[in-house]
């Protein structure tokens, strides 16, 4: 309704609240609580709301109360006269319990006045939670209400988490909960919660130090990480157990309980310089909340701890250092220390000062430098774009990564298709290339034909590398060959014989990879006809039949010797190739018109392999004949379902009358084969004026 649109239904407002005070209206709750949905115009909607307190129906008076605080929390305004209204219509039972934790709950601590008011509504047995956690929204000012709420976490039958969760924002009562912390934490069900509520309340509930510090050895990850947590929120008073969080910290086989081992260490002994640098180990790797947790139990010594790290001689922690640099210290003051890190004798650390400089729009040969001698690790795809920033500049560094022998073969890679991406832009030069191609080392021609195909699809200079890369036994590089075999141009007549052989033979590898890698680079273009004898065999062999479906998917060979076989893979297939094999088909042409109409009739095949032979007569928009229009026609009285809606769906691209189809084309649409649901919905979509009839059933499909 009009409240989803929030501010921006707040035009309504005025016709809202005339509707809200008409007393004639058999629904005023609705209109009340879109007012308080929009939260806009406090200036009308906050004296309407306040009148409507006063209103006969409860109902009224308990959404108007919601609303009325819903607009004050969104506009900032000042609670004090709503809450004087408010409070004594609770009292006066005019208002109900709901509507009061709502009211709390919006405003926080200015609505410590209900205090007293939530306390008693600690013994409502539908209530309870809601109070306990409305009196935590109020805080610190809340605190008369802790011994009702320490009371509540000791003798509550059911889920004291609400009590304990409010004992932990109120802050106050450290030593009273201390002293009923032993017997919460003798209880698996509040154990974890009451360690929290006790870190909260931090050094005042020292008493209970030793009953947290036996759980450090708790055989339980989730109470080893809690007691960590909380013996830091005891600060310095937790002192006595430094050595055994030094060994939580360094041992336990959960990283995440090491960490918070490290951040209560960091809590209790702030100044240690062992326990600083330990805290840094690893940061490079955080979540980005682990690392909002350990800047915030660094605290204000964070910028002094990540310049000291800058300085280690141990790279792990410069690293470490680098990943926390730029959350905790200002940009200007940052620029200094990034560019200095520059020159870092660690590329790790080198890499992420580059990366940082550049986010700040920092530009140098030497960040660039970095990034290319960074390429080819964990990092790459965000190197990748760092690289290509630098536009022309990058071109001829990538040409040397692309040449030298001595590159990581991912770097190399990389620099390929980066290149690739370039040559839009600026001309690749050639000269080190077409010298690369005479080079000794195999892996350097292949990647310097393939760089020459990628940026220039009219370029066959390297063509006779690429093809011998590909009856070589190395992976990579036929997969290099393979990929820049595509991008050149062919022509209409697709690939040339001799490499229509070698890329039909790949096909057969035992290397499944390669295998399909020639798959895909065969779908680009056409392969030359000598082979389809070559493709027939693979077709006929088990081993071999899915690859070479898979080759012939997106019709790079046609040819009416592969009609038979397809149709009969099509027959017999248990689903596995049966949307390759349909691809494949349609691939043919119209000439698979009558094998598929056959298969369609025949009461002998399955019934998905006569389905899906529909879906593909269907998708070759093929023109009725009146031959087949009366065979198809006694299908629609088929027992298997799928074949009575895959006739109907053909025979509704045939203009054949609705409603002998509409049943079975609506049945489709609630099938589990989703080629029919889509072919379903292409005919339902081409007979529009029949499609109105069905609108209620769409309606109700869009509504499940």
């Amino acid at each position: 309704g009009l409240g989803d649109f929030r501010q921006d239904a707040s035009p309504a407002i005025p016709a809202l609240i005339k509707l809200a005070e008409d007393k004639e209206h058999p629904r005023r709750y609705a209109p009340i609580t879109t007012i308080g949905k929009i939260a806009t115009q406090p200036e009308l909607t906050e004296p309407a709301l306040m009148k409507l307190l006063d209103d006969e129906e409860e109902h009224v008076r308990n959404n108007a109360a919601k609303a009325l605080i819903n607009v004050i929390a969104q506009n900032d305004r000042d609670p004090t006269a709503a809450l004087e209204k408010l409070l004594p219509l609770y009292d006066e039972k005019k208002i109900d319990g709901f509507s009061l934790v709502h009211v709390v709950e919006e405003l926080g601590p200015k609505a410590s006045a209900a205090t007293g008011r939530l306390i008693d509504l600690l013994d409502s047995k539908y209530l309870k939670d809601d109070a306990a956690d409305a009196l935590g929204e109020i805080g610190p000012a809340a605190k008369e209400a802790v011994p009702a709420l320490i009371d509540a976490a000791v003798n509550w039958e059911d889920d004291q988490s609400s009590a304990l969760g409010a004992l932990a924002k109120i802050k106050h009562g450290g030593a009273e909960f201390a002293a009923v912390a032993p017997k919460l934490l003798e209880d698996l069900s509040t154990r974890n919660n009451t360690l929290r509520t006790l870190g909260a309340l931090g050094p005042d509930a020292a008493a209970a130090i030793p009953q947290i510090a036996k759980l450090l050895d708790s055989e339980e990850k989730f109470e080893r990480s809690s007691a960590a947590e909380a013996l830091g929120g005891m600060g310095e008073a937790a002192k006595d157990y430094i050595p055994q969080l030094k060994k939580l910290a360094a041992e336990d086989p959960e990283d995440w309980v090491r960490r918070n081992a490290n951040n209560a260490l960091l809590a209790i002994s702030p100044d240690d310089p062992e326990i600083l640098e330990a805290s840094l180990a690893g940061a490079d790797e955080m979540r980005s909340r682990q690392v909002e947790q350990l800047i915030e139990a660094l605290g204000d010594r964070a910028p002094t701890v990540v310049q000291t790290g800058l300085k280690s001689d141990k790279p792990a922690i410069r690293k470490a250092a680098m990943r926390l640099l730029p959350e905790v210290i200002e940009d200007e003051a940052a620029l200094p220390l990034l560019t200095a890190a520059l020159d870092d004798e660690d590329l790790d650390v080198r890499r992420q000062a580059a990366l940082y400089l550049q986010e700040q729009g920092q530009s140098s040969p030497k960040m660039l430098a970095i990034f290319i001698d960074s390429l080819g690790g964990d990092n790459d795809w965000e190197l990748r774009g760092a690289i290509q920033e630098h536009g022309r500049a990058a071109i001829a560094p990538l040409v040397d990564v692309v040449v030298d022998p001595g590159s990581d073969p991912q770097a190399a890679e990389a620099a390929i298709y980066m290149l690739t991406s370039l040559s839009h832009r600026a001309r690749i030069p050639k000269d080190k290339l077409l010298a690369a191609l005479d080079s000794d080392d195999a892996r350097v021609k292949v990647h310097a034909a393939a760089t020459l195909a990628h940026a220039d699809s009219k370029n066959r200079s390297g063509l006779p590398v690429l093809v011998a890369a590909l009856d070589e036994e190395d992976e990579e590089r036929q997969s290099t060959a393979l990929i820049a075999l595509r991008r050149l141009q062919w022509g209409e007549e697709g690939y040339p014989a001799e490499l229509s052989a070698v890329l039909v033979k790949l096909l057969s590898s035992e290397n499944e990879d390669v295998a399909s890698e020639a798959a895909s680079t065969i779908g680009y273009h056409k392969l030359h006809a000598s082979q389809v004898p070559a493709v027939l065999k693979l077709l006929e062999e088990e081993a071999t039949r899915e690859i070479a479906v898979n080759a012939l998917y997106d019709g790079s060979l046609v040819d009416e010797r592969f009609i038979a076989p397809l149709v009969n893979i099509l027959r017999a297939d248990d689903g596995d190739l049966r949307d390759y094999v349909r691809h494949a088909l349609y691939s043919q042409g119209t000439a698979v018109r009558q094998p598929l109409l056959e298969l369609l009739l025949d009461e002998e095949a399955p019934a998905p392999a006569r389905a899906a032979a529909g879906s593909v007569l269907l998708s070759l928009k093929i023109e009725k004949t009146d031959a087949d229009l009366e065979r198809v026609k006694p299908l629609l009285e088929s027992d298997q379902p799928p074949v009575r809606q895959s006739a109907a769906v053909l025979l509704a691209s045939w203009d054949e009358p609705w409603e002998a189809l509409e049943a079975s084309l609506l049945q489709a649409l609630h099938g589990e084969d989703h080629n029919l649901r889509y072919a379903a919905t292409r005919a339902m979509q081409q007979r529009p004026e029949d499609l109105r009839g069905a609108r209620e059933h769409w309606i109700k499909m869009l509504q499940s």
